[in-house]
């Protein structure tokens, strides 16, 4: 088809850049932490989440929109051919500034999810005499779920078609 490369570009350029965003998601939480902790080496998340979270928790969303997703339909390409060589010649969605805006809008997110969760939950926590802190988990478990529930919306911002599934 016509306007198969076109959106093999499109779709292409959102996953990298998504990659990257979902994963600084991730691992910038702990990250920023380990700053408040003094890289102590405590963990912030379960290791059985933190390995489920691009298999389970984030890949489906991205499929979802790889196969559903279409920017313009194929009559409309047809009509307007400009729309298919655009893109790609100009490396307008996949260049230096898209994956740097991308990476630092990853790095603010994650800090963010990081102060909202430390900071709403670890100053109300009760700990014990020894010091021990009863809803770190918590903390980390509601960072997880967060970094979660962000990155699978975060499809929603640059999908341009909304399917049922």
């Amino acid at each position: 088809m016509f306007d198969f490369g076109r959106e093999c570009y499109r779709r292409n350029s959102e996953l990298v850049l998504y990659n990257f965003y979902k994963n600084m998601l991730l691992v910038l939480p702990q990250w920023w932490y380990g700053i408040l902790n003094g890289f102590s080496g405590v963990a912030l998340y379960d290791p059985w989440l933190y390995q489920l979270y691009n298999t389970c928790f984030t890949s489906l969303p991205i499929v979802i929109y790889a196969i559903e997703d279409r920017e313009h339909s194929f009559e409309e390409l047809m009509k307007n051919p400009f729309r298919y060589f655009t893109q790609g010649i100009t490396k307008r969605l996949f260049n230096y500034t898209t994956f740097l805006q991308s990476f630092l809008k990853g790095a603010l997110d994650a800090g963010l999810i990081m102060l909202l969760s430390f900071y709403c939950l670890e100053n109300m926590s009760l700990s014990s005499s020894s010091g021990h802190l009863y809803y770190f988990y918590t903390t980390g478990m509601v960072s997880f779920g967060i970094s979660v529930l962000i990155s699978n919306l975060r499809i929603l911002s640059f999908s341009h078609s909304v399917s049922y599934f």
